[in-house]
């Protein structure tokens, strides 16, 4: 699905800007949901491990490295900066 909506292979129809910002928003929610799908593929492998006697903080750990990874890899692309004050 990401490919079909790449901005390189989408053809952008005049006279239609509101379809076509739309099709940018559904670009973010394709990247969002790949990174809850990952963040219940971490949770359901951290629980996995603590019932089978695993570290609860390592699993918590490891997490939370998956998680904060995939988002800080996504920020940029979804206008996510950090501001200092």
């Amino acid at each position: 699905m990401n490919n079909f909506w790449n901005d390189k292979n989408q053809t952008k129809i005049p006279f239609v800007e509101k379809f076509n910002e739309a099709i940018r928003g559904s670009e973010l929610v394709v990247l969002l949901l790949g990174t809850l799908s990952l963040g219940w593929a971490a949770a359901g492998g951290v629980w996995a491990g603590m019932a089978n006697g695993g570290s609860g903080i390592l699993g918590l750990g490891v997490w939370g490295l998956v998680v904060g990874g995939r988002v800080m890899s996504i920020a940029p692309q979804m206008g996510w900066t950090s501001t200092q004050s």
